[in-house]
């Protein structure tokens, strides 16, 4: 977990009991250490939307909010977060197991390392000052002039979030918004193709739609995974489909028998559909043998008892 305030982060060993009372009592003792947050963002898993949290969120008086499925940048600093530690355990991981001085040490150095963003370290954030690690330093390097005033850091941080800003509108497309009760299609976040239909039923802020597929289930989703879209089932025949995208129904697919001949030459599709359909006689192709001469086996040539 990570402080977004102060970029401080925390190691929660888990192990393998990741139910809902483990997750609470650990929550306690982080929030004990540091503070009550206002808003605590997850993605949404099971531990964070039981009965049982809810109840621990009211108690402690936090909001709870969940990041879009299948989308890490809404979540991004937690991202970011766990990737650094993971880097650290995997450094600290030896004899099948963490070293427990080795880790603690790490990101003891990790929480007291200045940032890029603003130039000041998770510590300075949370103490107010730095603390003191195990690298060696010398004594005046804790002194308030070494440090960079409130200032300095608020303007390098504005700066640093406009180059951000400017950086991913760069590579960004704005999407039109979807409005509520628009078909849509939804894409698969395990084959990456747009074959899930459903209903928008509720647009939350931050481009977050829930939609209501066929089967009945409500899916979230970011507005990145939808497309207007009609599924093919709903398109009626002699109507217009006002999605050109739309792909066809199964039964107006027309399958000919050759596929390299020109279709203006195919006779027009009937309107009674008791007609079957004639199709042009394409003429058979004579079989012919081939120009190849089949020859034994040098060895069997040379054989004398090859007749």
């Amino acid at each position: 977990m990570v402080d977004c305030l102060t970029d401080c982060p925390d190691i929660i060993p888990m192990r393998n009991n990741t139910s809902t009372q483990h997750l609470v009592q650990s929550l306690t003792q982080s929030f004990c250490r540091t503070a009550v947050p206002d808003i605590v963002w997850s993605d949404g898993g099971p531990q964070f939307t039981s009965k049982c949290f809810n109840d621990f969120a009211s108690q402690w008086g936090f909001e709870h909010k969940t990041s879009s499925p299948h989308y890490p940048q809404s979540n991004g600093k937690v991202e970011a977060t766990v990737k650094s530690m993971k880097k650290i355990i995997a450094s600290s991981w030896g004899n099948r197991s963490v070293k427990l001085n080795v880790m603690c040490r790490a990101l003891l150095q990790y929480r007291n390392t200045p940032s890029r963003k603003n130039g000041q370290s998770p510590a300075q954030k949370l103490y107010g000052r730095p603390i003191q690690d195990t690298l060696p330093a010398h004594r005046r390097s804790f002194s308030p002039e070494w440090q960079c005033s409130t200032l300095e850091t608020e303007q390098l941080a504005e700066h640093t979030l406009a180059q951000t800003v400017l950086y991913y509108n760069s590579h960004a497309q704005e999407l039109q918004d979807i409005q509520l009760g628009s078909t849509v299609a939804l894409q698969n976040p395990w084959t990456k193709l747009w074959d899930i239909y459903g209903t928008v039923v509720n647009v939350s802020p931050h481009r977050r739609y829930s939609v209501k597929s066929q089967s009945g289930r409500v899916l979230v989703r970011n507005r990145r995974f939808l497309r207007h879209r009609t599924p093919a089932s709903l398109c009626t025949p002699g109507r217009n489909n006002p999605h050109p995208d739309t792909p066809p129904r199964p039964e107006e697919i027309t399958r000919y028998p050759n596929d390299n001949q020109d279709l203006q030459a195919l006779p027009p599709l009937s309107q009674d559909p008791q007609t079957p359909i004639q199709y042009p006689q394409t003429p058979p192709q004579e079989l012919r043998r081939s120009e190849h001469t089949c020859r034994p086996p040098q060895c069997l040539i040379e054989d004398p008892q090859w007749s």
